[in-house]
C-alpha cells in the first residue's frame, strides 16, 4: 500500500484536468502535461514497447531531463497498450523534494459537483440480472471450465454538468489515502492493489483477494476481519491468485520473500486479505512493462484458469470494460516505477461518470452476499462522484 503523501501531492493532484496523466504511490507522485511522445503497443508485444518507451527516456534523460512513460494497458487483451511520455512533468518524491505545482486550470462552475442539478443513476445491469450471472458462473465451476472467475458491476452517473477528474480525484485521494491513486485516459481511481513493481534490482507486489465489508462500529468491525481471516472460502480465493502472481513472478526472480499467511489490509470500506512478495530479479529478467504485461490480466480480476476465465467474463458481461480491470502505471529511464491494477476506479466522459466494481465468484460463492459486496465497494466510489 501507498505511504504518506509528501507535501505539495494535494496541490498536484488539485490541477489535474482531462489532458493530465497522474499516478500517486508509496509517497512518490508524477503529474505530466501534454504530449511528447505517444503510441500503441500491441499487448503481446510489450518488449518492443519497452525498447521504444527505454528509447526515449534515455534520450531525455542525457539532456537532464527527468521524464517517465505512463501506461495503461486495457483488460481486453486484443486492445494495444497505450504508452505516452509527456511534454512537462511536475513530481514529489517520498523524502518531500521536487517540482512545485504546475500552472493549472480552476476548477470550472459545477465541475466541484455543486450546482449541477439533476442526477441520474443508471444500472448497467439490474441486481437480479447479475445475481443470475453469478449462478451461471457458479455452473460453470461446478462443470470443471475454471477454478474462479470475476464478474464486473457497473453503474453510470449522468449529471447537467461536465465531470472533471481534480475533484472527483481529490475525494478519492481523501476518501481511499494509502490506494494508488491515478488519472489516465478518463479513468480516475484509487487502487488498493500494486500488481507490480520494481526499484533497482528489486521486482514487488502486492496481490488482494478475499474481501469483506467493514463496519463504522469498531467490535462489529474487529468481527468482520476476524471472519475474514478464517473464511475456508475467502482464503481458498486469495490461495488461487497468490499461487499463480508467485508462480508468474519466480520466472523473473532469483528467489521470493512472501509471509507464510495471508495479512489484512483495509481501506474505509472493506477489509482484504493480502501477500505482499519481493525478490531480486534474474540476470536478463525482462522489463517491468513486459512482467506487467505477463501478470495481466490477475486472478484478482479476471479468474483461473486465466484463458477460461476471461472467456467467460467476455460471454457474460454486456459490456467491454475497457481500462477498468487492466492495468496503470510507469516506468522511468532506469526501468523502475510502478504499476497498479485498475480497480476501484471511475470512467469519466463529459456528464458521464462509470463506476465499476468486480468480484471473484469461486465454487460455493452466494449471490446474495456477492451482491452485497459490491454494494459495499460501489458506494465509496459513489461518494467520489456524487456530491450533494
Amino acid at each position: 500500500m501507498s505511504g504518506p503523501a509528501p507535501a505539495g501531492a494535494e496541490l498536484l493532484a488539485a490541477t489535474v484536468d482531462a489532458g493530465s496523466a497522474y499516478f500517486e504511490s508509496e509517497g512518490r507522485v508524477l503529474l505530466g502535461r501534454g504530449v511528447h511522445r505517444a503510441w500503441e503497443v500491441p499487448q503481446a508485444d510489450l518488449r518492443a514497447g519497452w525498447d521504444e518507451a527505454g528509447a526515449v527516456l534515455r534520450e531525455l534523460a542525457h539532456r537532464g531531463r527527468r521524464a517517465v512513460a505512463f501506461v495503461a494497458l486495457p483488460f481486453e487483451r486484443d486492445q494495444p497498450a497505450r504508452v505516452h511520455v509527456p511534454a512537462s512533468l511536475s513530481w514529489q518524491d517520498p523524502d518531500g523534494s521536487g517540482t512545485g505545482p504546475p500552472p493549472g486550470p480552476a476548477p470550472g462552475p459545477g465541475a466541484d459537483g455543486l450546482d449541477v442539478g439533476r442526477w441520474e443513476i443508471r444500472l448497467a445491469q439490474s441486481p437480479r440480472s447479475w445475481c443470475d450471472a453469478v449462478r451461471a458462473v457458479g455452473a460453470r465451476i461446478a462443470a470443471g471450465e475454471a477454478d474462479k472467475v470475476v464478474l464486473a458491476r457497473q453503474i453510470a452517473v449522468h449529471r447537467e454538468a461536465p465531470f472533471a477528474p481534480a475533484p472527483v480525484l481529490c475525494r478519492l485521494r481523501a476518501r481511499f489515502p494509502a490506494g494508488h491513486l491515478f488519472s489516465l485516459h478518463g479513468l480516475v481511481g484509487a487502487s488498493p492493489e500494486l500488481l507490480v513493481g520494481r526499484a533497482g534490482p528489486e521486482l514487488f507486489a502486492t496481490p488482494l483477494a478475499g474481501t469483506i465489508a467493514r463496519s463504522s462500529d469498531p467490535v462489529s468491525d474487529e468481527l468482520a476481519r476476524a471472519r475474514l481471516l478464517r473464511s475456508a472460502k475467502l482464503r481458498a480465493e486469495h490461495r488461487l491468485l497468490r499461487e499463480e502472481v508467485l508462480a508468474t513472478l519466480a520466472r523473473h526472480c532469483a528467489e521470493l520473500s512472501v509471509p507464510p499467511e495471508p495479512v489484512v489490509v483495509s481501506t474505509p470500506t472493506v477489509h482484504h486479505l493480502a501477500s505482499p512478495v519481493r525478490g531480486p530479479l534474474r540476470p536478463g529478467a525482462p522489463s517491468l512493462l513486459a512482467i506487467a504485461a505477463d501478470l495481466h490480466p490477475t486472478p484478482a480480476v479476471c479468474g483461473l484458469p486465466r484463458k477460461a476465465a476471461y472467456e467467460i467474463v467476455r460471454e457474460l458481461e454486456e459490456r467491454g470494460r475497457g481500462l477498468y480491470g487492466g492495468a496503470v502505471g510507469w516506468v522511468d529511464a532506469s526501468g523502475d516505477g510502478r504499476f497498479a491494477v485498475a480497480i476501484r476506479c471511475v470512467e469519466l466522459a463529459g456528464d458521464r461518470a462509470v463506476v465499476h466494481v468486480g468480484n471473484g465468484i469461486v465454487a460455493g460463492s452466494d449471490p446474495g452476499d456477492e451482491l452485497a459486496e459490491t454494494r459495499a465497494k460501489i458506494q465509496g466510489l459513489l461518494e467520489a462522484v456524487v456530491v450533494p
